[in-house]
């Protein structure tokens, strides 16, 4: 019966050493182009219709910086493939819009140099990866 007890503990402990080598980390799918530009798409699609409701009196000013904010905080999540020109680009328009900044102040200098060559920048490596961006008006006449 000794024996029995033996054979049973020796293949517990060997079978409790044999594990399976873990699983490779998984690799991140590549980010589409398409995806960034269609989120440039959805910022300047916020701060357009916020500025044209503003504009016509339909919201307050509160209203108005509390778009400015959320289009910052989009810019600032935007995701795109490291590497290459749109990436570089997308770095420099989020640089030129401190969401921290944007928050506090409830806007952004839009007139910039940064915002404007950044923005430039930015639309013109979509372009050359195929992809517009544009903005979706819905505020308005």
């Amino acid at each position: 019966m000794i024996s029995r007890h033996l054979v049973v503990v020796a293949a517990v402990v060997l079978l409790a050493g044999c594990t399976a080598p873990p699983a490779p980390a998984p690799t991140p799918e590549p980010i589409p182009a398409a995806i960034t530009c269609d989120t440039m798409t959805d910022v300047l699609t916020i701060l357009y219709n916020a500025d044209i409701s503003l504009r016509e009196g339909r919201t307050s000013q509160q209203e108005h910086n509390g778009a400015m904010i959320l289009a910052s905080s989009v810019l600032s999540r935007t995701q795109v493939e490291p590497g290459g020109d749109l990436a570089e680009t997308v770095a420099r328009l989020q640089a030129a819009v401190p969401v921290r900044q944007t928050q506090a102040t409830g806007t952004f200098d839009r007139d910039s140099a940064e915002w404007v060559g950044g923005l430039k920048d930015v639309t013109e490596a979509c372009a050359a990866a195929g992809v517009e961006v544009g903005v979706h008006a819905w505020t308005g006449g």
